[in-house]
C-alpha cells in the first residue's frame, strides 16, 4: 500500500431553468434572476472544485440535458 489516496470532488445540481431553480427566491428575483443566480452559484462551485486541486471534477446534474449550459460547463 503507498499510502496515496484518489481524490475526486463531485457537484451535484439541477439544471438552473427559470421557474425550476431557487424557487424560494423568485419572490424578490422572478424566475429569471433566481435561475441567473443559481447558474453563476454553478460556476462559483465548479471553479472553486477545479482550483481546489485535489483531483478531477465531475459534474452530475439532473435533469441530463442536451442543454447550451450543460454543455459550456462540461467545456470548462
Amino acid at each position: 500500500m503507498s499510502g496515496h489516496i484518489d481524490t475526486a470532488i463531485i457537484v451535484f445540481a439541477r439544471l438552473p431553468l427559470p421557474g425550476q431553480a431557487k424557487t424560494r427566491l423568485v419572490p424578490a428575483l422572478g424566475e429569471d434572476g433566481a435561475a441567473a443566480l443559481a447558474t453563476r452559484m454553478l460556476h462559483h462551485a465548479l471553479a472553486q472544485a477545479v482550483h481546489a486541486d485535489v483531483g478531477p471534477v465531475a459534474l452530475c446534474m439532473t435533469p441530463q440535458s442536451s442543454h447550451p449550459l450543460v454543455r459550456d460547463l462540461a467545456a470548462r
